[in-house]
This record gives structure tokens, C-alpha cells and sequence, in this order.
């Protein structure tokens, strides 16, 4: 293994130990695609269940103007994800839904950190 992969295994030995603090939640992206003959949809939803720490922003971040007050910070493994995320993908929290405004990760890609809100 090598020195990429030690570092993307941190953000999920790190939920591990967080236990209960890391939540269960359900991220969706809807996808386009040709019509279902039997119920006439285009879009497919892919669903994911992954554990999540959230966090507050800033009020230094929300005075500059790219966060809204009520925007959450969410913390993923990018190993429990599979995939980047995309700005209008959704996730799911109890019996809340979010929509992802803007994400960021780290050099390595071992987590990230989105950007979401209330929809």
C-alpha cells in the first residue's frame, strides 16, 4: 500500500472511532436517462448510504458571502462516496432533505467536505 492510500484510510479509521458522533445518511444523484416503458421516468436515482460528521460554518464564511446562514458543513470519507460529488445532488438525514451547493477535498481526496442546504 502506498503513502495515497495510508492517507485515504485516515478519514475512515477516524469515523470508526467517532462512533455515534458520525451519522447514517443517504446521498442521491438523480441522472438523466432514456424513458422506463413501465413508469414513463428519465431519471434514475442513485442512492448511497454513507456516515457523515455535520458541522456549523463559520460566521467569518457566511459575513464573506459564498455561504448562506443555515448552511451545513458535511464531513464524508471519499472512500464510503465512490465518487466526487456534484452540485443538486441530495442527501438525506433523518427526516430532512439537503441540497449540495458547492464541495471541496483535500490533495490526497481522502475526504470532502460539502457544502449543503435545506431544501
Amino acid at each position: 500500500m502506498g503513502l495515497k492510500e495510508d492517507l485515504r484510510s485516515i478519514p475512515g479509521r477516524i469515523f470508526d472511532a467517532l462512533g455515534n458522533v458520525a451519522a447514517k445518511v443517504t446521498y442521491e444523484r438523480e441522472t438523466k436517462g432514456p424513458v422506463d416503458p413501465v413508469t414513463g421516468q428519465t431519471v434514475t436515482v442513485t442512492s448511497k448510504q454513507v456516515r457523515a460528521v455535520f458541522l456549523t460554518f463559520s460566521e467569518q464564511r457566511v459575513a464573506v458571502g459564498d455561504i448562506k446562514a443555515g448552511d451545513i458543513r458535511m464531513v464524508v470519507p471519499a472512500s464510503e462516496l465512490g465518487f466526487q460529488p456534484q452540485a443538486q445532488d441530495n442527501v438525506v438525514r433523518g427526516g430532512g432533505r439537503y441540497t449540495v451547493i458547492a464541495y471541496e477535498t483535500d490533495p490526497v481526496q481522502a475526504h470532502y467536505s460539502i457544502q449543503v442546504r435545506k431544501s
